[in-house]
């Protein structure tokens, strides 16, 4: 009886392996290739999730600002005037920020009863409430708060008069309204700096006439939010022409300036 023979798979040992090698390197391209098909929609999302989050952050630091400026408007409407750079003593020294001085208009009035308002910021007392630093004067973008650093910072010149023009803040003395001749919509009173302070020094962004401009900077990514003397915030870009910055920075300038 004549049995019918069955062509081998193999013809020999190396035609075996060249064939089992080819299969496994399809196979592991085809592994290769399911994984990276998988993964996209994962990375989809979390870039999703991640600009979601971002612009989440930047509408909070909006609203921070907001309440900031709520809270100067208040404060100017009780004493006549916006608050000056700084809490100051007897001899004129700068002793405490704005940000001390505001805290009984952001709600905080137990915090600042708890100020010695005749010491510096760093003296024994006051150095140990840094770490109490209202949610409002931090930054969703900003690592924790309890580190007790801000970028939220006033724009700070000199006393204007003789030639000299002015910021929205100055060293000792709080600004009238009617002094902001340029118009409140016009002028920068807070802006995000270009780097964090302590929030209850008297530390804030400098302007001078002739000098630096002040360095702004905000992890939002095209630009910094600014508190507006209106009220209003608006985000500055980092691409913004000097003499621009400039007339925003000044409250009576007399520069003529467009949205």
């Amino acid at each position: 009886m004549i049995g019918i023979s069955r062509k081998p798979d193999y013809v020999d040992g190396r035609v075996s392996a060249g064939r089992s090698d080819a299969r496994r390197r399809r196979r592991g391209v085809r592994i290769v290739c399911w994984v990276i098909v998988a993964s996209i929609p994962a990375i989809i999302v979390s870039q999703a999730v991640s600009g979601v989050l971002r612009a989440e952050r930047k509408a909070r630091c909006v609203t921070n600002l907001k309440e900031l400026g709520l809270g100067l408007h208040n404060y100017e409407s009780e004493h006549g005037h916006f608050p000056a750079a700084a809490i100051v003593g007897t001899a004129g020294k700068p002793l405490l920020s704005w940000r001390v001085e505001l805290l009984p208009y952001l709600g905080e009035r137990d915090l600042y009863e708890q100020f010695h308002r005749d010491e510096p910021w760093d003296s024994p007392h006051n150095l140990a409430l840094i770490s109490r630093m209202p949610a409002v004067y931090a930054c969703p973008s900003e690592p924790d708060r309890t580190r007790g650093v801000t970028r939220y910072q006033g724009i700070v010149g000199p006393r204007a008069g003789l030639g000299v023009i002015g910021a929205m803040f100055e060293p000792a003395r709080g600004i009238d309204i009617r002094e902001i001749t340029d118009g409140a919509s016009n002028t920068v009173m807070v802006a995000e700096a270009g780097g964090p302070v302590v929030w209850t020094k008297p530390e804030d962004l400098r302007f001078e006439q002739d000098g630096l401009l002040p360095s702004f900077g905000s992890r939002h990514g095209t630009g910094c939010n600014a508190l507006f003397a209106d009220g209003s915030v608006r985000l500055l870009r980092f691409t913004i022409g000097p003499a621009v910055l400039r007339g925003i920075l000044t409250r009576d300038g007399g520069e003529v300036l467009s949205a």
